[in-house]
């Protein structure tokens, strides 16, 4: 009966700049008796006989990124070179990895054509990296000026933050690859020996990586958000399974364009029903819970008049973040007009309060919440305010003007917007400022 062959997977990634490294790497593993076989989700070794191979790992112009195991002109290529003593193992991407059969077999190709490949190859990879992480930063942002209450969120301040970062970092490799052609390009013209190595950024990069992965987990903890917490961690590990499985089955370039967009849709699919799952699987508050998120409310409307009711509602959040803090809160009576012991009508409250050191960060919120407040009657005067407007609340989902009060107020250092069902008098505002701390 046969034994079974020792298996070891290795997780080493490379960039092409790096070919020559890569080559050393497989031929110490091969000196311990470790020799590559294949890829399948890592690198592939097979337990043998310790050996000094001779390896060498070359660019293929021809691969694409797209690329996960040999296409037919790799196999040509690597017929050619098998001609000229070099044993072809395997490819995927641009890289195409030889063994040495021949004592005198040729370098594969020269020098100067071995360093255009890899300037061209790790260029456009550099360079789509940048486009990509320009494009997100750019998306990030036009949602942060598409709502002001993303300001006092450490998650998404923490994704504008680092996001950049990796961009930055991106471009620098970008422009010190294009230095180190034609100082590589000089040495080949001098006749001095050039060897292609090169980690330089690549531990920052992937550090920032692993920090935006952790930080997102941990910023969402700190939120207390747990659902954020779910998908996020559910969005990751369907993202993994996805190239993971890619991988090992490794399918043709065209099959993984193919699995890579199913595959997306997979994920976002999944997402989605695990944010359903996720909200319709959680408990319905009990009225007590309702008292009690109602009794953390700063105000309520019995604060400032007389309401007989019951609470039917309640919703509170407090936000905060290095730009300031953002209170949420909603408060539904249910009211019984007739005393009929039947409910007529419910009673609304709807408040936020942003606050900050920052002046121009209440005057981004300022403009924000007042971008459709033109038609509103100015009562600064009456909130004691530097602005203040009145107007009616504007449903942003039907697109139709209700019958609610809506006030938005202006202080230094504090902006509130204010919904609610009746108009407030002087003395009620005199107490919803104390109540708020306004």
């Amino acid at each position: 009966m046969k034994s079974r062959k020792k298996i070891r997977r290795a997780f080493q990634p490379f960039r092409y700049v790096e070919c020559d490294e890569f080559a050393e790497y497989l031929h110490g593993m091969s000196l311990k008796g470790w020799h590559f076989k294949e890829w399948s989700a890592g690198l592939i070794f097979e337990k043998g006989e310790p050996a000094d191979i001779t390896y060498d790992v070359e660019v293929f112009p021809k691969g694409t990124e797209m690329d996960t195991r040999p296409e037919d002109d790799a196999q040509e290529y690597a017929e050619y070179c098998q001609a000229a003593g070099w044993q072809f193992i395997d490819g995927q991407r641009k890289f195409c990895i030889f063994r040495k059969m021949e004592d005198d077999a040729p370098p594969i190709v020269t020098e100067e054509e071995k360093l255009k490949n890899i300037r061209k190859a790790e260029g456009r990879v550099l360079l789509s990296n940048v486009l990509f992480l320009a494009a997100f930063t750019a998306l990030q942002y036009a949602q942060l000026f598409a709502q002001a209450e993303r300001l006092f969120v450490n998650v998404w301040i923490f994704i504008l933050a680092i996001i950049p970062l990796i961009t930055v970092v991106r471009i620098v490799q970008l422009i010190y690859l294009n230095i180190w052609y034609v100082s590589m390009k000089r040495r080949i013209r001098l006749g001095r020996p050039v060897r292609f190595y090169g980690k330089k950024g690549r531990w920052l990069y992937g550090a920032l990586t692993l920090l935006l992965v952790a930080g997102g987990v941990i910023f969402f903890g700190m939120e207390k958000n747990k659902m954020g917490i779910f998908i996020f961690i559910i969005g990751i590990a369907a993202v993994m399974l996805l190239y993971l499985g890619i991988s090992v089955i490794r399918p043709s370039r065209g099959g993984n364009w193919a699995a890579q967009i199913a595959g997306s849709l997979a994920v976002v699919f999944i997402i989605t029903i695990a944010a359903f799952v996720w909200v319709f699987n959680a408990p319905e508050a009990s009225p007590a819970e309702q008292m009690a998120v109602a009794e953390e409310l700063p105000l309520r409307q019995t604060d400032y008049r007389e309401l007989d009711g019951e609470v039917s509602y309640a919703e509170y959040e407090y936000m905060e973040s290095i730009f300031g803090s953002m209170t949420y809160a909603v408060l539904y009576y249910d009211v019984d007009d007739n005393g009929d012991g039947e409910w007529d009508r419910a009673d609304t409250l709807d408040y936020r309060i942003y606050r900050s050191e920052f002046p121009q960060i209440l005057e981004y919120v300022w403009r924000d919440e007042t971008k459709a407040a033109e038609n509103d009657e100015e009562c600064a005067e009456l909130w004691g305010a530097r602005e203040a407007y009145m107007g009616r609340w504007h449903d942003e989902d039907t697109g139709t003007l209700l019958d609610t009060r809506s006030y938005r107020v202006r202080y230094d250092g504090a902006v509130l917007v204010i919904h609610v069902d009746e108009p407030l008098d002087e003395e009620q505002i005199g107490i919803v400022r104390e109540k708020l701390g306004l």
